[in-house]
């Protein structure tokens, strides 16, 4: 089992990692296997089943107010509670197991239904697997939000193109990612005032939809700019069932940043802030929120470091700040996240590290812009850190911890040199 599990650990899409363990416990227990997943209605569709050809009796879709109010591992075994489920003419318990394992008031974006004649073991087999699975699908979801907003924050990069060309890049980037056939962002003016399309992308079912009604299978956001002005994002689904619950996570890591730039625009159009040290700023701030959250639920650790760029002159020096953000990414691996945290702190998430993995972070990144410095005579920097749990039990004290020891006010701070 340990090496299946490092295979899947390894993969990078949440439908191969399901449909991985989909033919893993079909062929290891010699059972019927049912493959669901979450729609944005609320009910989950069948999605694949092994063997392939034998659905008779089977629920092509299934409620989720049909589904046991805890679930983990549920065994499904009277009548009544098999046919609300949908099943028609049992003749065997199903187990069911929720990916990820569900927590109180939540909803799982996968159900894998079993049938057969069961092993002595098999529910404990499955809890082991679900919670193991469960981390590997939320690793790779975050994974393609990541991608996703990277995306993004590229295209709204400060630069000569007209805020509308902008924003339809933008909106191109969030149809690639959920399979949306359109999009279009909006500007209204609240009760009495005017809707204005700033830009739209895909075909022209939005485009051709009233502008205070969405078209179809639609998901939509909004943004609160201030003075009454709201941005507002829809997403038009292919179908009339809508969106997967996946797909809407991306969606809102996606919409996150492209408010967050529409906020900037906004701001920088009344002569205030710069659109980009809002977006980015903004952004990261989330993302902590986000890894915290996950490290929670799953009993992981999680570090941060800020590294104080206060004493380099940001704006006017950009070639040197790339130097900088360049040396902190060589001493970081591939799946820790870097970001800007206000308009002189770059911030930096290393996901699955301890107090003392952070520590050692931190050193190897002063010494690497220590010797910048020395090349570049540029002034020092300070790095503050902080751990969860072992330092911070939420995201905001993560933060306010590693930002006390820039100050120095406690002893988590790297000396400047």
């Amino acid at each position: 089992m340990l090496r299946f599990l490092a295979y899947l650990a390894d993969l990078r899409d949440e439908r191969e990692v399901v449909d991985g363990l989909l033919q893993a416990v079909a062929i290891w227990y010699d059972l019927d296997a049912y493959l669901y997943q979450r729609s944005s209605t609320g009910h989950f569709r069948m999605v694949a089943s092994l063997p392939a050809s034998d659905r008779a009796g089977v629920p092509e879709q299934i409620q989720a107010a049909a589904l046991p109010a805890t679930l983990a591992v549920a065994r499904i075994s009277t009548l009544v509670e098999l046919e609300e489920l949908g099943w028609r003419d049992p003749q065997q318990d199903v187990l069911l197991l929720a990916l990820p394992m569900a927590l109180p008031g939540e909803s799982p974006r996968w159900l894998l239904l079993l049938t057969g004649d069961e092993e002595e073991d098999l529910e404990a087999s499955l809890r082991v697997l679900g919670r193991s699975v469960g981390v590997f699908l939320d690793t790779a979801l975050h994974r393609r939000a990541r991608c996703l907003q990277q995306a993004l924050i590229g295209h709204a990069t400060p630069g000569e193109q007209a805020l509308e060309i902008v924003a339809s890049n933008m909106l191109r980037e969030l149809l690639s990612a959920v399979s949306a056939v359109s999009a279009r962002l909006m500007l209204d003016a609240g009760a009495g005032g005017d809707i204005r399309i700033l830009a739209s992308a895909g075909d022209d079912r939005l485009a051709a939809a009233s502008d205070t009604e969405p078209a179809g299978a639609a998901w939509t956001t909004e943004v609160d700019l201030g003075s009454g002005i709201r941005a507002r994002v829809e997403l038009c689904a292919a179908t009339g069932g809508g969106f997967w619950a996946s797909d809407l996570v991306i969606a809102d890591a996606g919409t996150r940043i492209l408010g967050a730039w529409v906020a900037g625009a906004h701001a920088a159009g009344l002569g205030s802030r710069d659109s980009s040290d809002l977006l980015v700023h903004t952004a990261f701030e989330r993302r902590i929120e986000e890894e915290v959250a996950r490290a929670k639920r799953f009993e992981l650790e999680t570090g941060l470091l800020i590294v104080d760029l206060s004493n380099v002159q940001v704006q006017e020096q950009p070639g040197l700040v790339r130097a900088v953000v360049a040396a902190i990414r060589r001493e970081l691996r591939a799946s820790d996240l870097l970001g800007w945290l206000g308009a002189e702190a770059m911030a930096a998430v290393l996901v699955h590290t301890g107090r003392a993995g952070v520590e050692t972070a931190a050193r190897r990144i002063r010494e690497r812009v220590e010797q910048l410095a020395r090349e570049q005579r540029m002034p020092p920097v300070a790095v503050g850190l902080a751990a969860f749990p072992a330092m911070a039990t939420s995201a905001e004290e993560l933060v306010s911890h590693a930002r006390r020891g820039i100050e120095g006010r406690t002893g988590d701070r790297m000396p400047e040199s």
